[in-house]
């Protein structure tokens, strides 16, 4: 199962969900069905994501964390497993 068909079976998407990275795109900035003060989203395995994949995936999550924070809403990414992570749009090296 790909990270798309994985998040869209955690977070319950809703049947209109077109299965392919825009609409992930759309529904993590449309959560209207997971009605909520915040969000926290748990992403385990995400170093095992091929590169093209993490760079998508990683622009789609940053993406949403700015739109919800431009609307004064949290929305929080966790990253859980053994790394090491992919790199991430915005990441400064330590």
């Amino acid at each position: 199962m790909g990270v798309v068909a994985a998040l869209a079976r955690a977070l319950e998407f809703p049947a209109w969900f077109g299965g392919n990275w825009d609409a992930l795109a759309e529904c993590l900035t449309d959560l209207s069905w997971r009605e909520a003060l915040g969000w926290l989203l748990v992403v385990e395995g995400a170093e095992r994501l091929p590169a093209d994949d993490a760079r998508t995936f990683g622009e789609i999550l940053s993406e949403s964390v700015a739109y919800w924070a431009a609307r004064g809403r949290p929305f929080f990414v966790a990253f859980a497993g053994e790394g090491p992570w992919p790199r991430w749009p915005g990441d400064n090296p330590p």
